[in-house]
């Protein structure tokens, strides 16, 4: 925690080399897993960028970019076809990379409200531009494109019999899966201090 605030305020570190001498007669009090847990949990306090935000990007990204280059047919690299597998990989990946990103925007918020996180560049965005009615709108219109899209397959069901359309399906769900998280996120960044009055 030293070196970490020492780090972040720019300050100047020196190594002293000290002499260690076995304790007699006590025990160690430390142990190992249980500090070591507590030792990471701090880490991804004071780094939620590299611990959550960065990658998270990296699987959103990937993820759309799986899902929009296959949805009009199959992605042929070379003599390697892909098709539906990797577009359901993608959907995955999307899903995934947004949660992971909203579990960095909290980490973030939390580290500032325990004095851990300095004002960044993110929270100062989010203070100026995010409020919790504006989340829960542009969560519900892409919850919303996910049901009409479901809704438009379960009506063709309903009138031409079961059809496959498993790359609109997966557009569907996963558009309904991302307006969910954004929305009950958006409530739960409120919770936590997001808006400041």
């Amino acid at each position: 925690e030293m070196i970490i605030n020492a780090l972040k305020n720019k300050l100047k570190m020196g190594e002293v080399p000290i002499t260690l001498h076995p304790s007699i007669g006590r025990k160690p009090k430390i142990h190992s897993f249980r500090d070591g847990w507590r030792a990471l949990r701090l880490i991804f306090l004071f780094a939620p960028n590299w611990h959550f935000m960065i990658p998270g990007a990296i699987f959103l990204v990937i993820g759309l970019l799986l899902i929009f280059a296959i949805l009009n047919g199959p992605l042929v690299i070379g003599s390697m076809r892909f098709d539906i597998h990797p577009m359901i990989f993608g959907a995955f990946l999307s899903i995934i990379g947004l949660q992971t990103i909203i579990f960095g925007i909290q980490s973030k918020i939390y580290s500032r409200s325990i004095g851990l996180e300095n004002e960044s560049k993110t929270l100062k965005f989010i203070d100026k531009y995010f409020t919790l009615e504006k989340g829960t709108v542009i969560g519900f219109a892409i919850f919303l494109a996910g049901i009409i899209i479901l809704s438009y397959i379960f009506n063709t069901w309903l009138t031409l019999g079961f059809v496959q359309q498993i790359k609109l399906m997966l557009i569907g769900m996963t558009l309904t899966a991302i307006g969910i998280q954004i929305i009950f996120s958006s409530w739960f960044l409120s919770m936590i201090g997001i808006e400041k009055k």
